[in-house]
C-alpha cells in the first residue's frame, strides 16, 4: 500500500509537469500566433477571432465541469446497446480528473491568455479611430474580452451541472467521429463500455433457477 501511494503521488507530479510545459509551449505558440494575427488582420476579422477564442475556452469549462458531474448509469445503458460514442463518454468520465485538468487547466487557462493578447492586439487597430489613450483603450479591451470570459462561464456553468451526462455524451459522439476520420488520433481503451454490466447479467443467470 505505501508503494501504490507513492507511485501514485509520483505519477501526479510527473503529470502536474508534463502540464505544466505543454501549457507553456502551447501558450507561446498560440500567444505568438495570435499576435501576428491581431496586428496583421482587420478588427472585422480580428474581433469574430477573439469571440471564438473566448468561446472555445467556455466550452472546455463546460466540458471540464460535466465529465466531474456526471454519472455512468445511463451512459453504460446506451453502451450497452452499441449507439455511437457511448463507449467514448465512458471513458471521459471516468478520467474525469485527466479531463478536467486538460479542459479547465490546460485549455481554459491559454485560450483566456490567448484571448488577451488578441485583444490588447487589436485595441491598438482601434487606436487611430479614438480619443483614448492605447494604455487606456487595451486595459478596456482586456476588460470586455475578461468581462465575455467570466460571464459565460458562470452563465453555461449551470447548464454543465444539470446536463452532464448530455454533454458527455456529446463530446464522446465528437471522439468517435475524429477517431473515424483521423484513425491516427489512436483508439481509446476498449473495456470501458459494459464490463460491469454484462458482469451483473452474468451473475442473474447463475443464479436464474430457470
Amino acid at each position: 500500500m505505501p508503494g501504490n501511494s507513492t507511485a501514485k503521488r509520483s505519477s501526479r507530479v510527473v503529470s502536474a509537469f508534463l502540464l505544466g510545459i505543454s501549457a507553456l509551449v502551447l501558450s507561446f505558440a498560440l500567444n505568438f500566433f495570435s499576435d501576428k494575427v491581431s496586428f496583421s488582420l482587420s478588427p472585422y476579422f480580428g474581433v469574430p477571432f477573439l469571440l471564438i477564442v473566448i468561446a472555445l475556452g467556455i466550452a472546455a469549462d463546460v466540458v471540464g465541469i460535466a465529465s466531474a458531474r456526471a454519472r455512468e448509469p445511463a451512459l453504460m445503458s446506451m453502451a450497452s446497446r452499441k449507439i455511437k460514442g457511448a463507449r467514448e463518454s465512458l471513458w471521459f468520465i471516468r478520467n474525469a480528473d485527466k479531463v478536467s485538468s486538460l479542459a479547465n487547466d490546460l485549455l481554459g487557462d491559454v485560450c483566456a491568455t490567448v484571448a488577451g493578447g488578441l485583444a490588447v492586439g487589436l485595441s491598438f487597430r482601434f487606436a487611430g479611430s479614438t480619443r483614448l489613450t492605447r494604455p487606456v483603450l487595451s486595459a478596456l479591451a482586456v476588460g470586455l474580452a475578461a468581462a465575455l470570459a467570466v460571464g459565460g462561464k458562470a452563465l453555461m456553468k449551470g447548464i454543465a451541472l444539470k446536463r452532464a451526462e448530455s454533454i458527455m455524451y456529446r463530446v464522446g459522439l465528437i471522439s468517435s467521429v475524429l477517431r473515424g476520420v483521423f484513425p491516427w488520433l489512436g483508439s481509446l481503451r476498449r473495456d470501458t463500455g459494459t464490463g460491469r454490466l454484462d458482469t451483473g447479467r452474468r451473475r442473474r443467470r447463475r443464479n436464474d433457477p430457470s
